[in-house]
Formats: structure tokens, C-alpha cells, sequence
């Protein structure tokens, strides 16, 4: 019975988390769109900028199994773990964000919209952690 309730609240967790996540792209992306359009001239940049919320499940091994793990002593962790990813596939966009020798030091838009919505990211988190286990 308490695995039961365990696996009910990693299961609000993820859901909550992946919850946040989208709502933090949404506000990364926004930001950085916003730096990108005062940053370049056709604002081509700008509109190819995206982001993505990304389930990355990975392995872990039992415990005891010793250095010579094989693939049957691999196991999912119970759990999932977002990512989220902000930027564009846009051939020179690194060279806006970080410059070249021939530029210098570039006119960054991811960094400074990451920087900017740090604070607004840690309070939607636990917005969300909040509202999932509210009731229960």
C-alpha cells in the first residue's frame, strides 16, 4: 500500500514538473524573442526561436551487482526527468549569442532571458508542486 502512494506522488511530481517546465519555456522564449528582435535585422532569429520539453528516462543499476553490471542488472529509475531546451536551428545563432573573433563578443539573447526569468521559474516550480498536491 505505501509503494502505491509512493508511485500516486513521483507521478504528481513528474506531472507537475513537466507542467512547469512548459510554462517556463513559454516565459524563456518570450524573453528571448524580445532580446533577439533588438539584436539583428530581419528578425528572422527571432522567429525561429523555440523550446522543447524533453523526457529523458535513464538507467540506473541495483546496488550490488559490482563492476561487472550486465544489461539484465539495468533497471528504469521510476521516475522521468524533463529538460527543458530554448534556442534555434538557425546556422548563426551562436555567432549572435557568443560573438566570433571578427565580432567580438556578440549580442546575447539566450543568457540574459535565462537570467531574467530565473526568479519567475523557481516561483512557477513551486506554483506547481503546490497546486498538485493540494487536496490530498
Amino acid at each position: 500500500m505505501a509503494n502505491h502512494k509512493w508511485t500516486e506522488e513521483t507521478d504528481a511530481i513528474d506531472r507537475a514538473t513537466k507542467r512547469a517546465l512548459e510554462i517556463i519555456g513559454k516565459v524563456v522564449l518570450g524573453r528571448a524573442q524580445a532580446y533577439a528582435h533588438g539584436n539583428v535585422d530581419t528578425g528572422r532569429l527571432a522567429g525561429s526561436l523555440t523550446y522543447a520539453v524533453k523526457n529523458k528516462q535513464s538507467d540506473i543499476t541495483r546496488p550490488g551487482p559490482g563492476p561487472h553490471a550486465t544489461d539484465r542488472d539495468r533497471v528504469k529509475k521510476p521516475q522521468s526527468k524533463y529538460e527543458l531546451y530554448v534556442g534555434s536551428n538557425v546556422e548563426y545563432a551562436q555567432h549572435v549569442e557568443y560573438g566570433t573573433r571578427y565580432t567580438g563578443s556578440g549580442w546575447p539573447y539566450l543568457r540574459p532571458a535565462l537570467d531574467d526569468s530565473r526568479r519567475d521559474a523557481q516561483k512557477i516550480y513551486r506554483d506547481e508542486l503546490k497546486a498538485a498536491f493540494r487536496g490530498k
